[in-house]
């Protein structure tokens, strides 16, 4: 069965907060403290399902991995300079879980987001990762999005590297 990928409803709540605190396990496992126990909230998560932003990689039946996509972007992001001036699509929370990871889940999910921004008239998209951890760094590039900068979001203290495709 191909993987498929359906708007999160709030009856996923809780399969989605778990894939999360599971990616956020492995990623604090690493070194890396950006997602945690805080972060991604179910506050946030179910915000996103509310406003219909957030996606569900599901596979065989079970959801493993998730993702937000929306025009939502952080404050910090006014000042870089990015290389398209129009409205950008926001992809947000990329998650899979870490016995899916390394299998190709995640280029999927950034295929759907490349074909959504495009059907939604969008000229590009932006993310951002934790600056720190070079395995995300090497996939966004692979996925061919450029490097623009490095921020401090309004949530945390740590730094980010933020990317964009134009499409």
């Amino acid at each position: 069965m191909e993987p498929e990928i359906l708007r999160a409803e709030e009856e996923s709540l809780i399969e989605i907060m778990f894939i999360l605190r599971e990616c956020a396990k492995d990623l604090i496992s690493k070194g890396y403290s950006h997602w945690n126990s805080a972060y991604p909230s179910f506050v946030t998560i179910s915000e996103d399902i509310k406003k219909g932003n957030l996606y569900l990689l599901r596979n065989n039946g079970g959801t493993i991995g998730v993702i937000t996509l929306n025009d939502e972007q952080d404050s910090s992001y006014d000042q870089l300079k990015w290389t398209s001036n129009s409205n950008a699509l926001i992809v947000n929370r990329l998650a899979i879980h870490p016995f899916f990871q390394k299998k190709g889940f995640a280029k999927i999910l950034m295929a759907f987001a490349a074909d959504f921004a495009k059907k939604e008239g969008y000229k590009s998209i932006r993310l951002d990762t934790f600056a720190g951890n070079k395995d995300t760094l090497h996939f966004f590039e692979r996925c061919g999005f450029s490097k623009v900068g490095e921020t401090a979001l309004s949530k945390d203290l740590n730094i980010y590297a933020c990317f964009e495709k134009e499409l």
